[in-house]
């Protein structure tokens, strides 16, 4: 009797293992009824399915380099618009021209938009004029409050944030838009910024009239010509490049005016943010970047335009 119970459960064993070899292998399916435990899983099926980085896009040199032309012009942008202030400031522009000046800007942007947007026809320029107008004259009206809002405050104060709150404009600007990836602006934190900015600057300025000048400068540089420039490089690139050259000569003839140095440092920084900064974000790419997919992923089945319309139509 001992013989037996101790033989027997042997054989079971060799049986059950045979029968396990001799089993069809696993297969990755719900439709048919398998062998198998529901959280079996197939060691050595399970990473051969693992891929590394398959939906990361990879960067290329050149590209980024064009792509970055959007964050120089803004920089340009910006530095042109604290040159402006520093000569109204020290009384070297007078009144009538800044005046002019942001006329001419608010006109040339009236008509190169429909020209750039061809689905911007003349009822839309209609509106838009209007709204911009009223703003206008909002700011008008609001122009002595804002001059004098920060009376009490020192210069140092008032300079410091200001550069600060144009760091984070610049930092926070939708450079994507500009670029043209995307159909809706999404920097609110940056208009908000260079806003706050230019209020602070425009309280130091003589009058009522000054503030309102560089105020509407800011309106235009930082909140319309962004739509304008968006537009450009979704017409032309070439033109969109071209315009990068040509903000950083007038920024750099402008430093040079102010000190001979000023053109080297911003050159290098432009330099910098042009050619060296793509190539580090390349090899960042490269060294770390890791993304892994596998079986143990969510399920994303592709949806056809029939389902895509029916689910729509619900």
């Amino acid at each position: 009797f001992f013989f037996v119970y101790n033989v027997v459960p042997a054989q079971a064993m060799t049986v059950s293992a045979d029968s396990k070899d001799n089993q069809a292998p696993w297969e990755k399916i719900l439709y048919r009824k398998q062998p198998y435990d529901d959280n079996y899983v197939d060691e050595q099926q399970f990473l051969e399915q693992m891929r590394e980085n398959a939906d990361v896009k990879v960067f290329e040199y050149w590209e980024c380099v064009r792509e970055s032309a959007a964050v120089s012009q803004h920089l340009c942008i910006v530095v042109i618009f604290i040159i402006i202030f520093k000569h109204l400031w020290d009384d070297q522009l007078s009144l009538n021209f800044m005046l002019c000046l942001d006329g001419c800007l608010f006109l040339f942007w009236i008509l190169c938009l429909p020209v750039l947007n061809k689905t911007f026809d003349l009822k839309n320029v209609q509106e838009t004029a209007h709204s911009v107008t009223l703003f206008i004259v909002m700011l008008l009206l609001l122009s002595p409050v804002m001059h004098t809002l920060t009376y009490t405050f020192s210069n140092d104060t008032i300079w410091a944030l200001a550069i600060l709150f144009l760091f984070i404009h610049v930092f926070c600007n939708d450079y994507r838009y500009i670029n043209g990836l995307s159909e809706k602006h999404t920097g609110v934190v940056a208009v908000n910024a260079a806003t706050f900015s230019s209020v602070l600057l425009a309280s130091r300025l003589p009058s009522s009239l000054h503030a309102f000048s560089i105020l509407a400068l800011s309106m235009l540089l930082f909140g319309l010509y962004p739509i304008l420039r968006h537009h450009l490089k979704k017409f032309t690139v070439d033109g969109f490049l071209a315009l990068t050259w040509v903000l950083f000569g007038l920024t750099t003839v402008f430093l040079a005016l102010i000190m001979e140095v000023l053109p080297v440092l911003f050159g290098l920084a432009i330099g910098l943010i042009t050619f060296v900064f793509p190539s580090a974000l390349i090899s960042a790419q490269k060294a770390w970047k890791l993304q892994i997919k596998g079986p143990w992923d969510e399920a994303k089945p592709p949806l056809s335009e029939a389902s895509l319309l029916y689910a729509h139509t619900r």
